[in-house]
């Protein structure tokens, strides 16, 4: 399999979930081009070590709260858990299932502060072709003043959840995984006959969950009616 790779140093002073991704042997660089003979096991193992060692990157960026960090290191908790959801044939996911929910569990932190970050200026954009006599007060400071501590507090959540121990078995079987991970009846197979079908099959499953919160918010949506009819 053709994949660049890089050495990571382990920084002095590490935790032990730092030292763990730290110590990533082989990371490959995202963006290279497996073999025409790599397995499927070779190219989920591949993009697993660019996702792990893209969390822990993330780490200290989520902790000096730089721009946009929280949400990518949901999206790389999320392309985590979809992986390995997506390829139950070649990483089997009765051996994963615990690791699964530990990823949802970091994600719904992570969630929660995104949405600390983001809901403020969707709901503000709504109120711009608002008349500004049928704003009643300081509209604007109340939208703030009501979500700036709330993400204060999932901020402070995401950071406290950091430093636990439940966080740090997290990492440490994140890097197990990555570079020991169980076999499943298609990991040996070439990759180009069973990646296809299986990333066909997760579009699918996505479309139809896309479908029905479509669904589900129009009839939530027809059953409310007309805000003036309430």
């Amino acid at each position: 399999m053709a994949i660049t790779t890089t050495h990571t140093r382990i920084p002095a002073g590490a935790r032990p979930g730092e030292a763990n991704l730290a110590q990533l042997r082989q990371v490959p660089v995202a963006g290279t081009q497996p073999g025409p003979s790599a397995s499927a096991l070779d190219v989920v193992q591949a993009y697993l070590k660019v996702q792990v060692a893209k969390l822990a990157e993330l780490e200290p960026q989520v902790r000096t709260d730089e721009f946009d960090s929280v949400h990518q290191m949901r999206v790389a908790t999320r392309r985590l858990r979809g992986t390995l959801r997506s390829f139950g044939m070649v990483i089997p996911r009765s051996e994963t299932r615990d690791l699964a929910a530990e990823l949802t569990w970091l994600g719904g932190l992570l969630g929660a502060a995104r949405d600390g970050e983001v809901l403020p200026g969707h709901l503000q954009a709504t109120l711009e072709p608002v008349p500004v006599e049928l704003l009643i007060g300081p509209v604007q400071a109340r939208v703030q003043g009501y979500f700036a501590p709330r993400r204060a507090s999932a901020r402070e959540q995401v950071i406290e959840a950091f430093g636990s121990e439940r966080y740090v078995k997290l990492l440490a079987n994140l890097d197990r995984l990555a570079h020991d991970p169980p076999f499943g009846p298609q990991a040996a197979a070439p990759a180009r006959h069973v990646l296809p079908g299986a990333v066909r099959q997760a579009y699918r499953q996505a479309d139809k969950r896309m479908r029905r919160a479509d669904l589900r918010a129009s009839c939530q949506a027809d059953e409310e009616g007309p805000i003036g009819h309430r």
